[in-house]
């Protein structure tokens, strides 16, 4: 617990979101352990040379974003399905606007 309390004191991310990240990074770090994706890098990496190893490294981090990118489209696309619904739920018959 003392790493989600420095994530939170030292590093200003509080929150279940912030320890579900760290958790599913590290969850991934497992999965490449299984499948031996996590080896080959390493082997790789271990004969490559520095220009090599960043190129692999640097790919990687393209894949990452594009990925990254990927979920941002299909999280605006949930949110816009979100607020069709909403707007759908407001006109139906039976709803009544209540003041607040």
């Amino acid at each position: 617990m003392s790493f989600f309390n420095d994530l939170h004191q030292k590093l200003g991310a509080p929150g279940d979101f912030a320890q579900a990240y760290v958790l599913a990074h590290e969850v991934g770090h497992h999965v490449q352990n299984l499948t031996g994706t996590f080896g080959k890098i390493e082997t790789a990496r271990g004969r490559a040379s520095q220009a090599e190893a960043n190129r692999i490294i640097a790919a990687g981090q393209a894949q990452i974003e594009q990925e990254r990118q990927q979920v941002r489209e299909e999280l605006r696309r949930e949110v816009a399905r979100l607020a069709v619904a909403g707007a759908e739920q407001i006109n139906a018959p039976g709803w009544e606007r209540r003041a607040e």
